[in-house]
């Protein structure tokens, strides 16, 4: 059964009974409005993903304190953390980020933990991959609320002229990621996941580029200037 906002009377069964799965606390928690969900155990969820899609996103810094907080709420009756997304498969660092959370009682230092992802991740150390997660770690993956499209972008979606499409950094960062990782790969050992991620920052980027261009399409619809809508 999903519940938005739990009332009491709906956990009235004898405590520990049933286990709650707070769905989406990454973005919007539910224990701490609710008691710790009026006694019952929990579980802190990262929902993330909507409809499988392939976007970049994340948000790392609340990933990194919001288990940590909701373990040392007044009386909690949190019993663990878990994952609830709608898809997988993209987004890998968000995802392994979070599965170290369950060993974690405070939050770590996000520039050391990324800096170390990277390195294991291509099997060396290199400083220009390390500056391109470090450009995409405090923007497309640090999405500070939880109202985001959750990588959904126009040009992807079907098309409309009235789609609203919030971007939460700036673009700059995306493409300044994908110049330094294409450098990365003139010394770093080629394998089949530094090409994976090469497409898919490629390809986020491609979004992002078409955003812009899908906004000054709209002003152009908007006022009927057909020479700048085409």
């Amino acid at each position: 059964m999903h519940v938005n906002k739990p009332e009491r009377n709906q956990m009235c069964c004898i405590q520990g009974r049933m286990i709650l799965l707070d769905l989406d606390a990454d973005s919007y928690p539910v224990y701490n409005n609710t008691q710790s969900f009026f006694g019952q155990p929990f579980i802190w969820c990262m929902l993330h993903n909507y409809g499988a899609v392939e976007g970049l996103y994340g948000r790392l810094s609340e990933v990194n304190r919001g288990p940590v907080w909701a373990r040392n709420f007044s009386q909690s009756t949190m019993i663990g953390v878990g994952l609830s997304p709608e898809g997988i498969e993209q987004n890998e660092i968000i995802y392994e980020f979070m599965n170290e959370m369950s060993w974690r009682t405070t939050p770590t230092d996000l520039n050391f933990w990324v800096a170390d992802f990277v390195d294991r991740r291509y099997g060396a150390v290199n400083a220009e991959a390390h500056l391109a997660f470090r450009s995409l770690q405090t923007s497309v993956w640090d999405r500070p609320t939880g109202d985001a499209n959750q990588g959904h972008y126009a040009l992807t979606r079907r098309p409309r002229l009235d789609l609203v499409e919030p971007i939460w950094y700036d673009p700059s960062d995306v493409y300044f990621a994908l110049e330094h990782l294409l450098n990365a790969t003139q010394t770093l050992p080629q394998s089949p996941i530094l090409m994976y991620d090469l497409t898919d920052l490629g390809r986020q980027a491609l979004q992002v580029a078409f955003h812009t261009v899908y906004g000054t399409f709209q002003e152009a619809v908007k006022v009927q200037n057909l020479k700048n809508a085409t």
